[in-house]
């Protein structure tokens, strides 16, 4: 697995969801356990975007406590993932967990990462390239991007403007999103923001906390050439994750794309995390996506146009792509060049 996968994963949290990622760990005793069981529910039942699925759960770790489930497990790290393993399964909510860290936990920690933190972050994102891995302009004029974690604007834009004015030119355009594990929503509007001639809605989340429906919309204006009337591939795979899962459903939902390779991983909450204790966090979705056409999200999974092994995708992506392009064009010059790429890959 890439490591930009955990670069995407941190945009969101700064951290990953019910394992330790420091060296060492710390031993929890019945007390413990009981009080990081009730924390829990109590933070499930009052910011949860789903009220059924709180007292479901609740239910349930209670009942398996109480039958001892938990007893055995002495280790800080190892009950943050069996807990974390557990809210999953029954929420069938992969943003939804525990998150776990050796060194004692400061109360001005709990939400947002220190300033060290997001300079540091900030630093790791540069050497990543802010997620833009690869462009290429492929045979047959087809641009190809391979992006694997959306960072936030201010950091990334740069880098995303010159990406998009790099592949203006090309006939056809595949964006790769089999490794990116999300990130932040303003990178998205950004780059969709190249695909439409007019402001266009893209999603709404919905908030629980004071019941508020925020929009995303692309932006008016852009900086270069807009990428209009040209047809667009996304890979998908199963790491592909939350924003990325945004990204794709959205431009689906418009019919501006067309999907392939595997069906993602899903996860369409929206969430931030809560203190526990000096050891323990969770990140718990306080907002559900709604996307404006279809009404739904992508919880479960975003389901490609066309399924194929992720392993294959590019490859399938390219010759529908330039068989796309060959029954497009008019020219007779244009279209033996693209049969003779698309002969190529067969």
């Amino acid at each position: 697995m890439k490591n930009i996968i955990l670069l995407a994963a941190l945009a969101v949290s700064f951290t990953l969801f019910g394992q330790n990622t420091q060296k060492g760990d710390i031993k929890i005793t019945d007390t413990d356990r009981n009080l990081i069981i009730e924390t829990t529910i109590t933070s499930l039942n009052e910011h949860y975007i789903s009220n059924e699925l709180a007292v479901l759960i609740g239910k349930t770790i209670q009942e398996r406590n109480k039958k001892g489930h938990y007893s055995r497990i002495k280790s800080g790290s190892a009950f943050s993932d069996t807990l974390t393993k557990q809210l999953r399964e029954i929420s069938k909510d992969e943003h939804l967990g525990l998150i776990f860290s050796v060194d004692s936990i400061l109360p001005e920690q709990s939400n947002q990462p220190t300033a060290e933190e997001r300079e540091k972050f900030k630093r790791f994102a540069s050497t990543q390239n802010y997620g833009f891995e690869k462009l290429e302009r492929l045979q047959g004029n087809i641009g190809y991007m391979e992006l694997d974690g959306f960072i936030r604007p201010e950091w990334g834009s740069e880098t995303a403007i010159a990406a998009l004015n790099f592949l203006s030119n090309t006939d056809a355009l595949i964006i790769d999103l089999r490794y990116n594990g999300g990130g932040e929503p303003g990178l998205i509007q950004l780059i969709c923001s190249y695909f439409f001639e007019k402001p266009t809605h893209l999603n709404s989340i919905y908030w629980r906390e004071d019941k508020r429906t925020q929009q995303f919309w692309t932006m008016p204006y852009v900086s270069g050439k807009k990428y209009l009337d040209k047809p667009i591939f996304i890979l998908t795979g199963k790491n592909t994750f939350s924003a990325a899962e945004d990204f794709a459903y959205s431009l689906q939902a418009l019919k501006r794309v067309v999907i392939i390779g595997n069906k993602t991983k899903g996860g369409a909450n929206a969430g931030k995390t809560f203190p526990i204790n000096d050891h323990f966090q969770i990140y718990i979705p306080i907002g559900k996506a709604i996307n404006p056409i279809t009404g739904k999200n992508w919880e479960g999974g975003v389901i490609p146009d066309i399924e194929v092994d992720s392993k294959e995708a590019l490859k399938k992506a390219t010759k529908v792509a330039l068989q796309t392009l060959i029954d497009k064009t008019e020219s007779p010059q244009k279209k033996q060049m693209l049969r003779a790429a698309l002969q190529e890959l067969d």
